[in-house]
């Protein structure tokens, strides 16, 4: 792609973060082969990318995160991705995460430069998810959740425990379309929770660590917090973990005056004695016998509640 487009487009590498150090929990043969590390300081960032530029004989400009990482934040780009920019600063192409998201993304990319070249006039910007790969859909917009899934949907604080350590992570979990759909953040990767489920308190999901290797997880909600496990490629893996803002508490709906007038009337003879109130309501029975005939008519509990309604709204209401 470089090679055919490198004279109407600018190409550039962008090293962030090393994806799979020796010392990472996602090691591979090459880094330990050749001694990578994760990063201590710009000046072993800069070493590994001109190895890589070297070892690859890659001829495409190379430029470097600094170690703040605020480029592979902006643009979720671990472990590796693809965007294609539009000169008016807009994304063309956003592929989705490696590696699944590079095919895609690539073809997106190959398909909108030789558009571009043929025509000379840049291409509409490509459909949200086109170019996605297997996250297509993992960050789609919410929709208002209401039911059980509450308890479930929302951004957690997780953590799980593995070869003696405590990985952070960012589980964000919503709706779309009647679905629940969700994403696991940890150590500067993103992937997306596939078979996610949530009955009956129990939330179950599985998602990829790599190629050959997927994890299982199965945990129970209870409140804000969620404790389960991990199960799969490296034994099981305690996971908990807690909601990051827990949503507010439903007001109890108010009950209506027939509701409460029908609990009280014991006899059943439509109107309340003093002795047929609850005790937290003896002390107003006079206040609600507005006749004064020793009982309390449904109309007259209606009024009072009506007189207060009022009197809420006014600057200085009640009776």
């Amino acid at each position: 792609m470089y090679e055919d487009y490198k004279d109407i487009a600018e190409f550039r590498i962008v090293y962030i973060n090393e994806a799979h150090a020796s010392d990472s929990n996602w090691p591979v043969d090459y880094a330990k082969e050749m001694g990578i590390t994760n990063h201590k300081n710009l000046g072993e960032r800069c070493d590994v990318a001109n190895r890589m530029l070297d070892d690859k004989k890659l001829k495409i400009p190379c430029v470097i995160d600094k170690m703040d990482n605020k480029v592979n934040e902006a643009y979720h780009g671990w472990p590796t991705r693809i965007y294609l920019v539009r000169k008016d600063g807009k994304l063309a192409v956003a592929g989705g995460r490696g590696p699944w998201g590079l095919k895609p993304g690539i073809e997106a990319s190959n398909k909108w430069l030789a558009e571009y070249k043929k025509t000379g006039n840049e291409p509409e910007l490509a459909k949200p998810g086109e170019a996605d790969g297997e996250n297509a859909g993992a960050n789609s917009p919410s929709t208002p959740v209401q039911g059980p899934l509450r308890a479930i949907v929302g951004e957690w604080e997780m953590e799980t425990e593995f070869q003696g350590n405590t990985i952070g992570a960012t589980m964000l979990i919503s709706v779309n379309e009647g679905k629940l759909v969700g994403t696991w953040t940890s150590q500067g990767r993103e992937m997306e929770m596939k078979n996610l489920k949530f009955e009956a308190n129990k939330l179950t999901f599985s998602r990829s660590v790599s190629e050959n290797a997927e994890l299982k997880f199965e945990g129970t909600v209870e409140g804000n917090g969620i404790k389960g496990a991990y199960t799969g490629a490296f034994g099981e893996l305690k996971c908990t973990g807690v909601r990051k803002n827990p949503p507010k508490p439903r007001r109890p709906q108010r009950r209506s005056v027939d509701e409460l007038f029908k609990e009280m009337d014991a006899n059943g003879d439509g109107k309340l004695s003093k002795e047929e109130l609850p005790e937290r309501m003896a002390g107003f029975f006079d206040r609600l016998d507005a006749n004064g005939n020793g009982f309390i008519e449904k109309e007259e509990m209606e009024a009072l509640r009506g007189g207060r309604r009022q009197g809420d709204r006014g600057s200085g209401g009640g009776e």
